[in-house]
């Protein structure tokens, strides 16, 4: 960021949900303590300097406009910094990420800006979406060059869903897709430019019917009832795979694949996958190949432990084409000079594996590995010994596959992890200079104000409401 800049224009283009904003207003007095890493007192940015790339640094840190408080979560062992108008819905009401390229999109119940995930500059601030319906988001999602946004219905039980470009240069023109018949559920499938919307047919019929959407218009190209539900990365060129449950096969119980044209809707005669096997997950990782694994945890800590080990299955067929050594999960599938290439976690560590042979290309982590985003998890991380944590500044562990230890956060009071797939977000976000963040909205310290009766909402008021990357190493 250039020094000259100044911290009042890029509240001013971060701003969420505020409805004016003056460039000639004089800087706000800082709350009077020692400038910290995310300082309301500086635009913070890194880049070049002190320990700007290591795990655990705060890459840039931003000012947001609108009033915050710092509410404390339902167990009254955390807390969440956000916009007043939003406390009363709760602190997590309505806010999430997601990422195309080198730009965050983040959303606020309605309103979506456009940020640079290196630096944190303003890309675009956007208006409220579609500022006649009563609504608030509960997805964005990315499918080709397209944002995806799912909105809730305040008032009844369906979506609404909206398209926009990710251009950089303008903010996009949100057009809402139309449903033919019935109301869209908020299952959402997004591929390269298609989306696949899922729908209850009017007149409170049981049947679900799927419509293929034009990413870039908004049109649906054709409505059907399939057999199945979309597998993860369903989306495979010109067609796209769906699998049915064994337990909805009346004949036996053996879960099937089926193969849908995009063209027309139409399946394909379906494969049966291997009996026998715990699956949780089928992830398409190109047109012929599958991986079947299970969503499980490696280290058996957990209650859901890893039973089965990770198989590439050819999905015109069905045949085993490889099978990775021991129990294990896979957390990511990333594009790798013209090849897929998985990111799997096994007891021994994590590799990554390729996926059409299952051959080990090598282990990630000790700087030798890309940390992939599907496979970071943002927790909130427990106290330390005997000692009571900060309500008002818990801190959150980020932990990244091969790196070792997890990266604590704790430099804000209530951050609010934007970026991680326990709140709704996409995961960790790539920087395109080789980084990779987390991103947080939070308070910055010491920035916290006491509670009062006559305050517009519950909680402690933010003097510094902010929002930061934190580079995962």
């Amino acid at each position: 960021m250039p020094r000259g800049t100044s911290p009042a224009a890029v509240a001013c283009a971060l701003t969420l949900l505020v409805s004016s904003c003056s460039l000639l207003e004089d800087e706000p007095e800082g709350p009077g303590y020692a400038p910290t890493v995310i300082s309301p007192d500086e635009l913070v940015h890194c880049e070049g300097e002190g320990d700007c790339g290591e795990a655990g640094a705060v890459r840039w840190s931003v000012p947001l406009e609108e009033d915050h408080h710092v509410l404390s979560g339902a167990d009254l062992s955390s807390a969440y910094a956000t916009p007043v108008r939003e406390a009363v819905g709760g602190p997590s009401f309505g806010v999430g990420a997601a990422v195309h390229e080198d730009t965050l999109f983040l959303y606020q119940r309605d309103h979506v800006l456009a940020v640079d995930a290196a630096t944190g500059e303003p890309v675009w601030a956007e208006e409220q979406v579609d500022p006649e319906q009563n609504k608030r988001a509960e997805a964005l999602h990315v499918a080709g060059d397209a944002l995806v946004l799912v909105a809730a219905d305040v008032r009844e039980r369906h979506a609404h869903i909206y398209l926009g470009g990710t251009d950089r240069d303008e903010g996009p023109e949100w057009t809402r897709v139309e449903h033919p018949d019935g109301e869209f559920s908020s299952s959402v499938n997004p591929g390269e430019g298609h989306v696949l919307l899922t729908s209850q047919q009017a007149s409170g019929a049981e049947d679900t019917v799927h419509h293929l959407v034009e990413a870039d218009t908004g049109e649906i190209s054709w409505s059907a009832e399939l057999s199945g539900s979309p597998v993860e990365g369903a989306f495979t060129g010109q067609e796209m795979l769906v699998r049915e449950r064994g337990e909805a096969v009346e004949e036996d119980d053996t879960d099937r694949l089926y193969t849908v044209d995009l063209a027309d809707g139409d399946e394909s005669e379906p494969v049966d996958l291997p009996p026998d096997r715990d699956w949780n997950e089928v992830a398409a990782v190109d047109t012929d190949t599958l991986a079947l694994h299970q969503r499980c945890e490696v280290d058996g800590r957990d209650d859901d432990p890893c039973t089965q080990n990770v198989i590439g299955l050819n999905a015109s067929d069905g045949e085993e084409l490889w099978e990775h050594p021991g129990p294990s999960t896979v957390l990511d599938a990333v594009e790798e000079e013209g090849r897929t290439v998985l990111l799997v976690e096994d007891r021994d560590g994590h590799w990554w594996v390729d996926a059409s042979d299952g051959e080990i290309l090598g282990s990630v982590g000790g700087g030798n590995g890309r940390s992939p985003a599907g496979g970071v998890e943002v927790t909130e991380a427990e106290p330390a010994g005997d000692e009571e944590s900060d309500p008002d500044r818990p801190e959150w562990e980020v932990d990244v596959p091969g790196l070792g230890d997890p990266v604590v956060v704790d430099h804000a009071a209530g951050a609010l992890p934007l970026t991680s797939h326990r709140y709704g977000g996409n995961g960790a976000v790539r920087t395109g200079d080789g980084g990779t963040v987390s991103v947080f909205r939070g308070c910055a310290p010491d920035g916290l104000g006491q509670e009062s009766l006559d305050a517009p909402a519950d909680g402690k008021p933010c003097s510094s409401p902010r929002l930061f990357a934190v580079d995962l190493g």
